[in-house]
């Protein structure tokens, strides 16, 4: 089971600095010198906390794990599994909405580097994992494959629809979410909207 971690002070004043740091900088070209003297830490105290720019996205897919887990409330918490899942994948857009230009400036940067984007795989996954079970989701065996996938899809579907959404209601992120999870809910391909067994 997924156990969100909590991140150190020195984590999250590292984080905070790279955020506010990448979208007059970018993200390939910032260096953790330069991020460590902003967060106020020395080079070997940022070191210790996160050795590479990889460790700090890590820390970020942590920090928002652990909102999305906390921001649930049984007492007001919806009873189906689509409204559950549709809160959990929102409060993380909401999480990131505040630093939005900076996850668009890392998201152009990491696409033109393979090693950042094969290990965003391993943080999709952690993703997938905390939005599963902060929705108490029970999917076993092999529905468990075909509706993780879809999720999955449908997941990096919606985050492109965010990138680009200007609106801070992010009501084309809301509808497109809500008709995704739909098709899922109905067994239906997103791609397709072909009936699957």
């Amino acid at each position: 089971m997924l156990t969100p971690m909590m991140l150190t002070e020195s984590e999250n004043k590292l984080l905070d600095a790279m955020l506010h740091l990448v979208p007059d900088h970018g993200f390939r070209a910032l260096s953790l010198r330069t991020i460590a003297k902003t967060a106020g830490l020395s080079l070997a105290q940022a070191y210790a906390a996160c050795p590479t720019k990889f460790a700090l996205i890590n820390a970020y897919g942590q920090r928002l794990e652990a909102e999305v887990l906390a921001g649930e409330d049984p007492a007001t918490s919806a009873e189906n599994q689509h409204d559950l899942l549709f809160d959990a994948v929102m409060r993380g857009f909401d999480a990131m909405l505040p630093n939005k230009a900076a996850i668009r400036r890392i998201d152009q940067d990491i696409r033109r580097d393979p090693l950042f984007a094969l290990g965003g795989v391993t943080l999709l996954h952690r993703g997938i994992n905390a939005l599963i079970l902060a929705a108490g989701i029970e999917w076993a065996g092999l529905r468990r494959i075909a509706r993780r996938a879809r999720l999955t899809g449908a997941l990096f579907r919606v985050y492109q629809i965010w990138l680009a959404e200007d609106d801070p209601g992010q009501s084309r992120t809301m509808a497109e979410l809500d008709r995704l999870l739909r098709q899922i809910d109905d067994g239906q391909s997103s791609h397709s909207g072909a009936q699957t067994n």
